[in-house]
């Protein structure tokens, strides 16, 4: 619909008008888009209109909206914000619409499909259910919503074997391969149904930061490599720098040789195979602050991750960190594996709670495991890694 087409509309089940000053607090645009998303047939679009004056739910002016742009990216990011599980851009768009001799509106067009509801506004500390009634939005609890959209009850005990079967798997084709490797893989144990061609979705795969990790760190983005299209995922990297792949369902893997792991003496390898420390703890961090932001998109209320290092035995990791005075000396005693030829931990699960909030505390789970299987204590992880906040801290 265009601006000149509004005058005289009447609000109704896919459409709303809101005047500019509703910016001033984005979680009154958040509830109508909740509302419309919990309504959308998948089929016909809603559209919410910023800067339209009305009167008795009809459109009566455009006033427009000052600094539009900036507005607009302020909105977009509240909106991804406040609502679970976090719109897709297929699913909420927010664009500025310009009218001549007028400033111009903010029109968020609105289309979801069943198996993505219900949507909820995060608004303190809880969630809270809304949906569209003709021209008005109502209050539903989250049975309700479910009841009415007949949205498939995700609670199945199989769900978690089935996410083990996959790491599995995939855990078997890495073992299968060359030389020692690092594998790392996390899977919800529900399909997030991701949007792969989704520019924030690939941001992941591509940018160290979308994930908060380190420019320069041990990660699994490979920056000058590009993004490959593989049978319902995408990846990035190769085995020979680190391959990181991503799939439709949200199952992620990581696999790199152990020897990008390795402690060096500037460019010289040293005489015993060792394990630089600050690797060993990115490495696993990256894959999972990777899983937290991919929990923000789907429903699942479980992820697990496995992990394993192939051919390991006989390796060594020192205590502490690396920058500690006197480090690599023997009275810190170093660590090595000496049991089976493979490090495996073959299961930690994961809420999406934690995930989300705080993927580190997760990740700092896997690390420990390591330490403890070449017989540290987890006081000697280096303190990068606090335990207490459960942050890793390398910058």
């Amino acid at each position: 619909m265009k601006p000149s087409e509004l005058i005289g509309k009447v609000e109704g089940p896919l459409l709303e008008f809101k005047a500019a000053e509703v910016l001033k607090d984005p979680r009154k645009v958040a509830r109508e888009v909740v509302a419309m998303l919990n309504a959308s047939n998948g089929r016909d679009v809603g559209e919410i209109w910023i800067g339209v004056g009305e009167t008795a739910s009809k459109a009566s002016a455009l006033h427009g909206v000052p600094e539009a742009e900036l507005q607009r990216a302020r909105l977009r990011d509240s909106l991804v914000d406040t609502i679970e599980p976090m719109p897709r851009s297929e699913e909420v768009a927010v664009t500025v619409v310009s009218q001549a001799g007028l400033q111009p509106l903010i029109r968020i067009e609105v289309l979801s499909a069943a198996v993505r509801k219900p949507f909820a506004l995060l608004k303190d500390g809880a969630r809270h259910y809304y949906v569209r009634v003709q021209d008005r939005t109502s209050v539903l609890a989250y049975d309700e919503l479910r009841s009415a959209w007949q949205v498939e009850a995700r609670v199945n005990a199989d769900r978690p074997q089935g996410a083990m079967a996959r790491l599995s798997s995939y855990r078997s084709a890495a073992v299968s391969r060359d030389g020692s490797r690092l594998w790392i893989g996390v899977a919800p144990h529900e399909d997030l149904q991701l949007s792969l061609d989704d520019e924030s979705v690939q941001a992941l795969l591509l940018r160290p930061s979308a994930t908060g990790n380190r420019e320069e760190g041990w990660n699994h983005v490979r920056p000058f490599m590009e993004l490959k299209v593989f049978k319902d995922g995408r990846q990035t990297g190769d085995l020979s720098w680190g391959l990181t792949k991503l799939r439709r369902n949200g199952d992620i893997e990581f696999d790199i040789p152990v020897e990008r792991l390795r402690l060096t003496s500037g460019d010289r390898h040293l005489a015993r195979n060792e394990l630089h420390p600050y690797a060993l703890l990115e490495y696993p961090t990256s894959i999972v602050r990777l899983a937290g932001k991919l929990a923000k998109l789907g429903r699942s209320p479980w992820f697990s991750a496995s992990l394993m290092l192939t051919r390991i035995r006989g390796w060594q990791l020192w205590p502490y960190a690396p920058d500690l005075m006197g480090w690599r000396v023997e009275p810190f005693g170093v660590g090595e594996y000496d049991e089976a030829d493979d490090l495996t931990i073959e299961r930690i699960d994961f809420s999406r709670e934690e995930l989300a909030g705080n993927a580190d505390a997760c990740a700092y789970r896997i690390v420990k495991q390591i330490y403890e299987a070449f017989h540290l204590e987890p006081s000697k992880i280096p303190r990068v890694f606090d335990p207490n906040t459960g942050r890793l801290n390398l910058e």
